[in-house]
């Protein structure tokens, strides 16, 4: 688990239990995780070798990226260079791209939300060495309903539909 203590209290920005004992390369995790979408999802901010999230990340993503409850499986080919795909099954309560809200009131909904999980991502990432420098990459994909509702705000607007994410990192 990863705690963040504030002045307002504690809020856990993950806590997931991992398996590694399923063989031939098969990992699983569930819990309240963050996503394996692109490079920087999986990492907390303090990690990060700059301050501000990325423009296209928090344009997309918002200030916490994906982070969500779900599953996680992966796979590492057994080859003699680094290659991980994984799927990964999730809430889908991202407030910057997808989300699962019923829009309008309880009474008379609009677009009535969903409880169940709302958001697919996979992804494929490898690396290799040339010397003494390696070479990172990956394509990553997310596919969601979004329901976003902002209709109670000074400049009233809601989103239903569907959600989708490209990325490739170098």
């Amino acid at each position: 688990a990863v705690l963040h203590f504030s002045e307002h209290g504690a809020e856990i920005e993950e806590a997931y239990f991992t398996t590694t004992a399923l063989g031939h390369g098969v990992r699983a995790r569930g819990g309240k995780l963050l996503s394996n979408f692109g490079y920087l999802n999986a990492q907390h901010h303090h990690y990060w070798d700059f301050a501000d999230m990325p423009l296209v990340y928090e344009s997309f993503l918002g200030n916490h990226g994906i982070n969500e409850l779900g599953a996680q499986f992966q796979w590492t080919a057994p080859l003699p260079f680094y290659l991980m795909a994984g799927v990964e099954v999730l809430q889908g309560t991202n407030e910057g791209m997808f989300g699962n809200e019923t829009i309008g009131d309880a009474e008379d909904p609009i677009a009535k939300g969903a409880s169940a999980p709302s958001l697919v991502v996979g992804y494929v990432k490898s690396s290799h060495d040339f010397g003494d420098t390696t070479v990172a990459g990956g394509i990553s994909y997310a596919q969601g309903s979004a329901r976003i509702d902002h209709s109670g705000e000074e400049d009233p607007h809601a989103f239903s539909g569907d959600s989708k994410l490209y990325g490739a990192d170098l």
